[in-house]
């Protein structure tokens, strides 16, 4: 009797799951975090990110690059900082809010962050940017 017991024993069903992530998902990720943080004016993008924009695009991502290895980020950024802000204070806030952020929505963690501060404008400066920008929106509008 032992024997028809084993027989009728049902095999397990053998499969494989994963959960992964293009690097610009982590990317975007970072991007987003970027903006919460105070003193950072924007993030400063490379050839790419003008070439993008010069045709009428966004580049979400510009001035953020990202590395996945073993399920574990490497990041880069490169930030315009606000003049008077601490910068070292805005890289422990970044580093702070990447990690949770990053941690919370993919359950990967930092290998490694690095920031680069590109540029420094005044209050001044980031004012007539945005006013330039709301000029040039309204003239794509029309």
């Amino acid at each position: 009797m032992a024997e028809n017991k084993e027989l009728q024993k049902t095999p397990e069903v053998q499969y494989s799951e994963s959960l992964d992530f293009d690097d610009s998902v982590v990317e975007k990720i970072v991007a987003i975090t970027c903006q919460e943080v105070d003193g950072i004016v924007e993030m400063k993008g490379g050839i790419l990110s003008a070439i993008q924009e010069g045709f009428g695009g966004t580049d979400f991502t510009k001035g953020v690059d990202v590395e996945l290895v073993e399920k574990m980020a490497e990041i880069n950024l490169s930030i315009i900082m606000e003049y008077g802000k601490e910068a070292p204070k805005i890289f422990n806030e970044l580093k702070s809010v990447i990690t949770r952020n990053i941690k919370e929505m993919t359950g990967l963690g930092i290998r490694e962050l690095n920031v680069r501060v590109v540029d420094v404008l005044t209050r001044d400066e980031i004012q007539k940017r945005q006013k330039q920008a709301r000029e040039e929106e309204q003239k794509s509008a029309e």
